[in-house]
């Protein structure tokens, strides 16, 4: 009867085990957010589809509030960007014009990555050379951390682990241990 007692404690530390690991592991994961910066040439606001060009270089910031980060990447030389390890949550995405340009519609989107939609494309920005500079500066790739330029994909969102996961996976594996030695221990006692 006591040898059933330890099998079922470790196996229910075994579940627990793998219950924790499989949610930390699913948290870890998230969704994608990905779109481009357009060069709005005649600046009316209006760039998507209209055959105005990409601008490489733009840093695009992306802020989850929720799990304190904060991130940025460049675009790349088609204007393009992706954050390919965004966790899930409500996103800030907003677009900083280099020095010269200005931003001719909304500059920040909020975007929410979900279990149920983990990717948002067409998160697109329009800006244009300020009138106000005499002669702009082009867009130029500036130091961003993190990026190298273009769709970057980072290997984590960096977004931490929920404390509960963490305290599960731990006791898991305690439990799991001692179990395991308590069952080892008993059965060269009954030897």
């Amino acid at each position: 009867m006591r040898n059933k007692t330890w099998i079922i404690l470790l196996v229910i530390a075994l579940m627990l085990v793998i219950t924790g690991t499989a949610a930390a592991f699913a948290q870890s994961s998230g969704g994608a957010i990905l779109g481009t910066v357009y060069n709005d040439q005649n600046a009316d606001g209006v760039c998507v589809g209209t055959g105005e060009p990409g601008l490489p270089g733009m840093v695009v910031e992306f802020v989850n509030q929720e799990a304190a980060i904060q991130t940025a990447l460049q675009t790349n030389e088609n204007g393009s960007y992706g954050y390919t390890a965004a966790g899930f949550g409500t996103w800030n995405v907003t677009v900083k014009p280099a020095q010269g340009w200005r931003s001719t519609a909304q500059s920040t989107r909020q975007i929410a990555l979900t279990s149920t939609q983990p990717v948002a494309a067409g998160v697109d920005f329009c800006i244009t050379q300020d009138a106000s500079t005499s002669t702009p500066a082009a867009p130029s790739a500036t130091a961003v951390p993190g990026g190298s330029g273009g769709a970057v994909t980072l290997p984590e969102s960096g977004a931490p682990i929920a404390p509960a996961l963490l305290i599960a996976t731990l006791i898991g594996i305690v439990l799991l241990v001692i179990g395991g030695g308590l069952y080892f221990y008993s059965r060269r006692a009954s030897v």
